[in-house]
């Protein structure tokens, strides 16, 4: 299965500029939301964990460091779970029982993940961490979607749209992972489109390993890839099948589709021997149907 239905078109050179633009912008604009965000609490990084000082994992933080920046228990958020991840990325640690319905937490552990590596065993440098990677995906998802943009014929401006993303500016102030799932979600499309079924299969995977929805993606591709051979090139099939390079290249890309959900599916069994319980089982609450959350928030607003 070839990239063909999605390919993009080559565009010109003074993209990579327009590119550069939106991504600069992108990191700035991020940056500004990030550096308000943590105004009332003396400018401190540590601050956009939004951790309280009643949570499990605050005195592990306290001791990392003496000075962390703790939010009133009602300001608690997500960026917490990230944070305990960071120290105890493999669930082999005592962080992981330290916060509530850890095995859901871990379902989704490749941020947290990735500021561990890049801490490098340093908890006081998880909050810097957990910023940076942020802002870099928000740089890297904002070039992404302008070179996407102009592949498909579009302007390349449209990368703009990750900079004044409301959702993502607001992700980047309170460490969650959505940043790095917009950039991801780039990188793998890019890959995708310009046949690298390598790099497509490790954006895939790690896509994946951010949010459990994302597997979703390539499962999409696929089927609009099928869908495009069906109605366009299925007379081609035969002759293609009897090519060697037609034939590599297709089970290339079946292998680069699969792999989002078969390296989430072997992390989630990971995780269940650990934790003793599905993943999934525990994010009673916290999943729903498509658009279901969109009508939460118009409901909540409206009362």
């Amino acid at each position: 299965m070839a990239a063909g239905g999605l390919t993009a078109r080559p565009v010109p050179g003074r993209v990579s500029w327009v590119a550069a633009i939106c991504a600069i912008a992108a990191v700035l604009l991020a940056g500004i939301a990030a550096d308000v965000a943590r105004t009332p609490y003396h400018h401190k990084l540590s601050a956009l964990v939004h951790m309280s000082a009643s949570d499990g994992v605050a005195a592990g933080a306290r001791a990392a460091d003496p000075g962390f920046a703790f939010v009133p228990p009602t300001s608690h958020y997500d960026g917490t779970y990230f944070y305990a991840v960071a120290r105890d990325p493999f669930a082999r640690g005592v962080q992981h029982t330290q916060i509530d319905r850890p095995a859901y937490r871990y379902g989704h552990a490749f941020y947290g993940q990735v500021v561990a590596l890049l801490s490098a065993g340093y908890p006081a440098a998880v909050p810097f961490w957990l910023l940076a990677v942020s802002l870099l995906a928000m740089g890297v998802a904002a070039a992404c979607a302008s070179l996407l943009a102009a592949g498909w014929g579009w302007s390349p401006w449209s990368g703009l749209a990750v900079a004044l993303s409301p959702g993502l500016l607001y992700a980047v102030t309170v460490d969650t992972a959505e940043p790095l799932v917009a950039a991801l979600l780039g990188l793998s499309l890019l890959a995708w489109t310009r046949r690298r079924l390598l790099p497509a299969a490790v954006a895939f995977a790690a896509l994946a390993l951010t949010k459990e929805p994302m597997a979703a993606v390539p499962v999409g591709i696929g089927l609009y890839e099928l869908v495009r051979i069906w109605r366009r090139d299925r007379q081609l099939l035969p002759a293609g099948w009897s090519d060697p390079r037609w034939r590599r290249r297709a089970v290339g890309g079946v292998a680069a589709l699969a792999a989002g959900p078969v390296v989430l599916l072997g992390w989630l069994l990971y995780v269940e021997h650990v934790f003793g319980v599905w993943p999934l089982s525990q994010s009673g609450g916290l999943v729903g149907a498509p658009f279901s959350g969109l009508r939460d928030s118009l409901e909540t607003a409206a009362g």
